[in-house]
């Protein structure tokens, strides 16, 4: 990236130029509100949160370190803003909210009652995004997509002020991509989404999410019967996709739960969503595997938006 910007290019830029040479769509993807600072695993801030931050200290989501809180005008503008600047720079596909990043937008006491705020801040990026795509001439099926990556029940959407509901009957958002923290969740009620879906219309696609890795404290990396198991579980619950999450080119690059990674991970950990996106897509291919893995992701409550006792249960029939 350093090299890149020393040649005076955007990486951005290079990325949306090789798509749109491939004709892939490229929307841009944002951190709704990460809290890496706050957690201590970055140094700092990055320079326009931090001056937000030093500005309004009251901005601050004081009971999650390092996050926003989303009930005031300010934030809820000042992201608008960056928005606005993204679309009128890049002549990008959509728009992608990863509010698992790192979810709480709202202090918990008050995210159910100020879920009206975030439901208009998502209209207002709606209309942003039919505004550009006018501007530049695309109409009907080509609108610019607008997707929220979300986590992976109805109930801790609602916990977090995600009017789930409302976004998919009001047609703001294109898909929904249900996602855990961190891994994969092979029994992730995809069907709940899908369900909801339907009673609008079916216009909001669903995307469940498939990651890296397997489960906490577990330094092995997800393998193709892995995702093929994922893969065949949401399919099976009427997903539209997949969505791969959380593939980063500097992640783990030298160690891992303070376990050396050695060439042939990370080589494997950088290939894997270009190697396993055809059998992911061609449902042809998810039943080749004799055995499918499954690893419990109930270990660890770290980032957890709430914990509800549960007890995981799969049931496999092969035909």
């Amino acid at each position: 990236m350093e090299a890149i910007e020393a040649e005076g290019r955007n990486l951005i830029q290079v990325l949306l130029d090789r798509c749109q040479q491939r004709n892939v769509k490229f929307l841009a993807g944002l951190r709704m509100n990460d809290r890496h600072a706050g957690s201590g695993q970055n140094q700092r801030f990055w320079p326009r949160v931090q001056r937000m931050m030093d500005e309004h200290p009251e901005w601050a989501l004081t009971e999650f370190p390092g996050g926003l809180d989303y009930r005031y005008e300010g934030v809820r503008d000042a992201v608008l803003a960056f928005i606005a600047e993204t679309l009128d720079r890049f002549d990008v596909d959509g728009i992608e909210f990863d509010w698992m990043r790192w979810c709480h937008v709202f202090p918990s006491s008050e995210a159910i009652a100020s879920a009206p705020l975030l439901t208009d801040f998502t209209r207002q990026v709606r209309t942003m995004l039919d505004k550009a795509a006018s501007d530049r001439g695309r109409f009907d099926d080509r609108r610019l997509f607008l997707g929220a990556r979300i986590p992976h029940t109805l109930e801790q959407c609602t916990y977090l002020g995600y009017d789930i509901e409302a976004w998919v009957k009001e047609g703001i958002v294109d898909y929904l991509a249900p996602s855990d923290f961190f891994f994969i969740d092979y029994n992730m009620p995809t069907e709940d989404f899908v369900a909801l879906s339907e009673t609008a219309g079916g216009a909001c696609k669903i995307y469940p999410s498939i990651h890296p890795g397997p489960c906490w404290e577990n330094t092995a990396h997800n393998g193709l019967a892995n995702y093929r198991a994922a893969a065949n579980n949401f399919y099976a619950k009427g997903a539209h996709g997949i969505s791969p999450y959380n593939y980063q080119s500097h992640w783990s690059l030298t160690r891992r739960n303070d376990v050396d990674v050695s060439e042939a991970m990370k080589n494997l950990e950088h290939r894997s969503v270009a190697e396993f996106h055809e059998p992911l897509c061609d449902l042809t291919q998810l039943r080749r595997d004799e055995t499918i893995a499954f690893f419990s992701i109930v270990a660890k409550t770290i980032h957890r938006t709430r914990i509800t006792s549960s007890s995981p249960r799969i049931l496999l029939r092969r035909t």
